[in-house]
């Protein structure tokens, strides 16, 4: 039997589940969710509107910064419900007062959390939130973000290993060349403090995806 052959034998053996399979990622670890969330513009015309952030708590990990509401998902849950769940928790709002309009985006987060972004649209909401987690909540023009480009600072990511790392299993041992992975920061200034990290690169995707069409009117 020539390799062709064999190779089409052994393709039409394979499993229907494995010949109908579509590309889907590995998940790198923990995952999370955040919602980008949108409320309409106090005072302003009915076509504006406010991207609502929190500065988070002191008494939390990254207290004091800027962010969207957000946290890990459960196993029970989609990564959708998990940005409507954590903002319903975080802002003290019912589920049913937050519509999700969007997927957003999929990127890295901090400490290889991989996190699931989500435009959102809040009802009803009158400026409450939870102390235990939020210290206090900011509304920012959505056209701040369509105006004004974001500085950019350019970083890196590198590899750190344990002591008992196993250098003897690889080629050069200790002398191995680990890459580094190139990483954009972009920072927000407001007069607030500046929005960085993840939320800052959200804001930064989302608003290029507004702009991609002119005639959106935003």
């Amino acid at each position: 039997m020539s390799d062709a052959a064999r190779s089409a034998e052994f393709i039409r053996q394979l499993p229907e589940r494995v010949l109908q399979h579509t590309m889907e990622r590995i998940p790198a670890g923990r995952q999370a969710a955040v919602l980008l969330p949108l409320i309409p513009a106090e005072g302003k015309p009915a076509a504006e509107w406010d991207v609502l952030l929190e500065v988070r708590s002191r008494s939390i990990v990254q207290g004091g910064e800027i962010c969207f509401p957000g946290g890990g998902r459960m196993d029970n849950e989609t990564c959708s419900e998990c940005a409507v769940r954590e903002t319903s928790e975080e802002l003290l709002i019912d589920r049913e007062q937050i519509s999700v309009a969007a997927s957003l985006f999929n990127t890295a987060g901090p400490r290889g959390t991989e996190v699931f972004s989500y435009l959102g649209v809040l009802q009803n909401y009158h400026d409450t939130w939870s102390h235990d987690e939020v210290d206090h909540i900011l509304r920012l023009p959505l056209s701040y973000f369509l105006r004004v480009q974001p500085e950019i600072h350019e970083g890196e990511l590198v590899t750190r290993v344990g002591e008992d790392f196993p250098y003897d299993q690889i080629p050069g041992g200790k002398g191995y060349r680990f890459w580094s992975i190139p990483k954009t920061y972009y920072f927000y200034p407001t007069k607030h403090g500046a929005i960085w990290g993840l939320t800052a690169a959200i804001l930064h995707a989302a608003a290029e995806l507004f702009m991609e069409d002119a005639g959106t009117g935003y």
